[in-house]
């Protein structure tokens, strides 16, 4: 598949649930995404393609919930989510101090799950395409 148009491919209008407004819409990102790499190996590359195309679409990538009030990050990192998706989202643009309604943020997440590999990719962005590259390799 080319990863140009992976996110362009799909009409999130007709993909995501038709219940989810705007913002839930964009914690639907992780739900989706999570299962696409899992279990099709899609790269960094295509989660990045995807949420460009869910951004294009009109998707708020830092929408929160209705339920915990937590962001597509915050799901990513707390949920144990593979490293690739944090690691997309965060490059496009998500709020890496964005909290729930339970004060939890992705920065908390990963200290309380001993995610390392995400403190690491906050803290030091000049190495994070070494640390994607890792990742992927630990799929």
């Amino acid at each position: 598949m080319d990863n140009s148009n992976f996110g362009d491919a799909i009409d999130l209008n007709d993909h995501l649930h038709p219940n989810l407004g705007g913002k839930q819409r964009g914690t639907r990102i992780v739900y989706d995404l999570h299962h696409t790499l899992t279990r099709s190996g899609k790269s960094y590359e295509e989660a990045v393609a995807y949420i460009r195309g869910a951004k294009a679409q009109g998707v708020d990538i830092d929408g929160r919930d209705d339920t915990y009030g937590a962001s597509p990050l915050c799901w990513a990192v707390g949920m144990k989510c593979p490293n690739q998706i944090a690691f997309a989202l965060i490059d496009e643009g998500a709020d890496i101090h964005a909290r729930d309604s339970r004060g939890n943020s992705a920065l908390s997440f990963a200290e309380r799950y001993n995610n390392d590999a995400i403190l690491d990719y906050i803290d030091h962005p000049e190495s994070r395409k070494e640390q994607r590259q890792e990742a992927s390799r630990k799929k």
